[in-house]
């Protein structure tokens, strides 16, 4: 058990820190201090030579009460009015050295000529990144090495700007440890942090919240717990300086994790992609290697150590708060992901866990969504953020490279840095060459998990109705409300969440698709259906004609399976070209389904948006799929699915969802897409693969005029570029290929004052923007297969769902801005003329 702390420094400002402090170079030496004005009770300090001279550097977050005690500081205190400041205008950036300070407002205030204080204010008014608010450095020039000198520093900066940057105590602590395990369990409510704020002494507000732990978790005592620990950690990327122990930021460990992990998360690990190219995907790896040995945040690349590499979303984590954290993704499947990292990462209080994609958002309001660990293994986790960054030599287990050429570039960096081995084992076996199938890797872990080795919560069997009729049917379905709705967006996580359905499917499986027949998705409906799993396939005729010698050879062995394939019924609507199967739909044992715009055919890299959808909607989406089904093949009996009248139940999600996929030729999908947008008040986003209507045009046109903030994206792809001349039943037809289309619907939008581009996939031409979706507002949401163009609305087969969430119209409008702010061109730039 650990003893009570007493009240004395827990880490004297000696001599033998500031040796440490020269020695730790840019990665910087941890001082605690500055109680509860200063985020984690720690400021990273580190020297440089500038003009032959020493300079200390000391940084920290303040935290928003203490940003506020020093903006009245600023703006009242006579002694600032000598101060050099510049919160007016924004600037470019502030230069220390090393370190650039991204454009924002700051003040810079000269305390002394030797002492020197940037500040970054969060206030509205200044419009800072989100992740850059509340930044607290303070420079030393013309350092000399001594501790005294770095007090005298602190203590003038405390008193002239009215802040608290005493060292910090082992009671300092063991409070700062207890609010963040309050913090970890959702347990913060504004009640509990009104009694904190009260006039408490630091000792009285650490037996406080002990008390309410104690309470909240039924525990006598915390401390007799064996993994209570109220000292920081640092990481071993950070302590490579001789006997440094406290480089890098600070972190600490759960006390009531390790017997949840080993019970409930016992198969699971933590991935991370690299967003680059694959071809520079080896020379990337060496690099992180070679520079820092962690995988860094934004803020720890950009605004401390000087890498300016860019990551996916950068720019908007910085906006978000995320930039302050490293993304990575709960998983099973370990060949999925660039990284691999240990599950002690779940042990540390820092991270955090949400369902949706929502660019790492650490507002207060939204961090209040993140998920309890209990929740991790059953509900959907769609962003793991870590605090700061991931050390290579604490928690690293795999690095999946594409090539032997590219494992020797990574081994070849990690001996120059003089690392043989990490958590004892050789780097030789770490770094690992993935020349296993996409499909292979996407399948694997998750037939595991259908042989009970997931350590998830065990699946409830479904009983199986008997019906034997089914309803005509709807030209449209009434709204459902309590779903859960999961967007997916890209192709792999969408294939990894349809392998993980298939995999665990103990009844049926139906599905309705366009193109398909790639391997690594359909080879998993045929092991399905080989361990008993009824499987329907409903596939449009036209894979026939695309088909390849090795597609039908392997159609073949999908019947042999025993899977029932059926054709949909293609006929001619009003005089055209006949309708195609265009719905994309995948529904597992009557209880969730995944569907949207991604055909079992298409490339990894195109942008594509799809949901998983668990809730009574359900019933509609297998009414929909027993409906084509019943209409097509030769033998055309009344069959339903079994599992609709009798289902497990389900969570109860906040979704409200509607199926509205009349049959061919009707004006439903159409109308709903007018009627949102006449009704928008506030913002409309739409990203559409083909977009070709003037009735929507002239709409969302009119809806820029009322002051409707609009935006529209659409793919600007020039792999076809261009029109076919085809004859169909003895008549010609031009077909007008997507980007023609585009083109034109997007000079039409700019020329009538709406915001829209041409999705630029020049980085990579093999890409395509796949996406068919709409936002309006605040939480309305149209989504699914149909193309907003003719044939979508009147000739093919489509499935449109309508979608009321703000959380999920929150995750796409994120996404919505991630594509279009990618270097994309406005109607002008594209080459278009009137």
């Amino acid at each position: 058990a650990t003893a009570t702390p007493a009240t004395s420094v827990y880490r004297p400002l000696d001599e033998t820190f500031a040796q440490s402090v020269t020695a730790s170079g840019m990665q910087g030496q941890t001082l605690l201090a500055g109680g509860e004005d200063v985020e984690d009770q720690s400021l990273l300090t580190w020297e440089e030579t500038r003009n032959g001279k020493r300079v200390l550097h000391l940084q920290g977050k303040l935290r928003d009460e203490a940003g506020e005690k020093l903006k009245k500081t600023l703006l009242t205190s006579p002694a600032s009015r000598s101060w050099e400041r510049s919160p007016a205008k924004r600037a470019p950036g502030a230069h220390l050295g090393h370190k650039r300070i991204p454009s924002c407002t700051y003040f810079n205030i000269a305390l002394s000529p030797a002492v020197g204080v940037l500040y970054v204010p969060g206030e509205k008014h200044y419009d800072n990144p989100y992740s850059a608010q509340g930044l607290f450095h303070l420079t030393l020039s013309d350092y000399g090495g001594s501790p005294e000198e770095i007090q005298r520093a602190l203590s003038l900066a405390g008193e002239r700007l009215g802040l608290d940057f005493r060292l910090s105590t082992e009671e300092d602590l063991e409070y700062l440890y207890l609010r963040k395990m309050i913090w970890a369990r959702n347990l913060e409510s504004d009640e509990f942090k009104d009694h904190l704020s009260s006039d408490l002494t630091v000792r009285q507000k650490r037996d406080l919240c002990k008390q309410y732990l104690e309470q909240k978790l039924g525990v006598t005592d915390l401390r007799a717990l064996s993994d209570y620990d109220w000292r920081p950690r640092f990481d071993s990327a950070y302590r490579s300086q001789g006997d440094i122990r406290e480089a890098g930021w600070p972190h600490w460990n759960r006390f009531d994790a390790r017997e949840h992990i080993a019970d409930c998360l016992k198969n699971y690990h933590i991935g991370a992609f690299l967003s680059i190219n694959e071809r520079d995907k080896g020379d990337a790896i060496a690099r992180i290697v070679r520079e820092s040995g962690s995988l860094l945040s934004t803020e720890e690349r950009w605004d401390r150590l000087g890498i300016y590499t860019q990551g996916l979303s950068s720019e908007k984590d910085r906006h978000k708060g995320g930039a302050s954290y490293v993304f990575s993704r709960l998983t099973r499947n370990r060949d999925l992901y660039t990284f691999v990292f240990s599950k002690d990462l779940l042990s540390r209080a820092d991270h955090i866990v949400y369902p949706h994609g929502i660019y790492g958002d650490t507002h207060p309001e939204t961090m209040k969504r993140k998920l309890n660990m209990a929740d991790y293994s059953s509900a959907p986790s769609y962003e793991f953020m870590t605090k700061h960054g991931i050390s290579f030599l604490d928690y690293l287990e795999t690095i999946n490279v594409n090539d032997s050429k590219d494992r020797e570039k990574v081994l070849r960096a990690f001996a120059e840095a003089g690392i043989s081995q990490i958590r004892g084992i050789p780097v030789e076996k770490i770094v690992q060459v993935q020349n296993k199938p996409l499909w292979m890797r996407l399948v694997a872990p998750l037939f595991a998990q259908h042989r009970g080795e997931s350590g998830s919560a065990e699946k409830t069997v479904i009983p199986q109705g008997t019906p034997n009729s089914m309803p005509a049917a709807r030209s449209g379905f009434a709204p459902i409300q309590g779903n859960s709705v999961m967007p997916l967006l890209s192709v792999p996580e969408t294939q990894s969440e349809v392998m993980g359905l298939i995999a665990s499917a103990q009844k049926t499986l139906d599905l309705t698709m366009y193109h398909f027949m790639k391997a690594e998705w359909s080879e998993p409906l045929r092991k399905a259906a080989i361990r008993g799993v009824k499987v329907r396939l409903l596939l449009d005729p036209m894979w026939r004609k695309e088909a390849s010698r090795e597609d039908r050879d392997r159609f073949t062995l999908l019947k042999s399976a025993g899977l029932e394939i059926r054709e949909f019924q293609s006929r001619s609507i009003l005089g055209e070209a006949r309708a195609y199967n265009h719905a994309k739909l995948l529904i597992a044992d009557g209880e969730k389904a995944v569907l949207g715009g991604t055909n079992w055919a298409s490339s990894v890299t195109n942008e594509d948006l799809n949901v998983l959808v668990a809730g009574p909607v359900l019933a509609d989406l297998a009414t929909f799929f027993d409906a084509d089904w019943n209409a097509s093949g030769d033998n055309r009996e009344q069959e339903m699915n079994p599992l609709r009248e009798e289902r497990s139940p389900m969570a109860k999600g906040a979704a409200t969802m509607e199926v509205i996929s009349p049959t061919p030729g009707g004006p439903e999908r159409k109308e709903t897409i007018l009627r949102e947008i006449r009704q928008a008040k506030e913002k409309i986003r739409v990203s559409q693969f083909i977009f070709d209507d003037d009735d929507i045009v002239n709409a969302l046109q009119e809806a820029s005029e009322a002051g409707v903030d609009v935006k529209v994206l659409l793919d600007g792809s020039d792999k076809s570029a261009g029109g076919l001349r085809l004859k169909f039943q003895g008549r010609e037809h031009t077909l007008r290929l997507p980007i023609v289309r585009n083109r034109t619907s997007c000079h039409k939008l700019t020329a009538g004052g709406v915001d829209a581009r041409l999705f630029d996939s020049s980085a990579n031409p093999d890409m395509i923007l796949h996406t068919k979706f709409a936002v309006f507002d605040e939480g309305t949401i149209l989504m699914g297969s149909t193309d907003w163009y003719k044939r979508g609305f009147f000739t093919n087969r489509e499935l449109l769902v309508r979608i009321e969430d703000p959380e999920t119209a929150r995750t796409l409008e994120n996404y919505f801005d991630h594509l279009y702010y990618r270097n994309n061109s406005r109607a002008e730039d594209a080459g278009l003329r009137a």
